[in-house]
């Protein structure tokens, strides 16, 4: 057998087992449980571009706008902070969509 046969046989007796399995019991599960590591998405998205028409500042819902130097800084607001101005929103079933 050549060099050329032998790695393909060797690529399909390696790959042929998680093809089949997939197909067979579905995608593998995530290497990440959610339930140990949940997602750091909001369940809730700000649509910005509706705050903006609204003249909202940044800082009246990220109070630490003013202070943050990185996009990684998180400055999501509590449901505290939103519930002043859409406390009628909260629990019925309303989503809040981004822009």
């Amino acid at each position: 057998m050549t060099p050329e046969g032998k790695k393909f046989t060797a690529f399909i007796i390696g790959v042929l087992p998680i093809v089949l399995a997939t197909l067979v019991f579905g995608s593998p599960p995530p290497l990440r449980p959610s339930v140990l590591f949940p997602s750091a998405r909001p369940s809730v998205r700000a649509a910005h571009a509706v705050h903006a028409k609204e003249n909202v500042q940044c800082s009246e819902c990220h109070d630490e706008a003013g202070n943050s130097i990185r996009a990684k800084d998180r400055l999501i607001p509590a449901m505290s902070i939103c519930a002043p101005c859409h406390e009628s929103e909260v629990g019925d079933g309303k989503t809040w969509q981004a822009e």
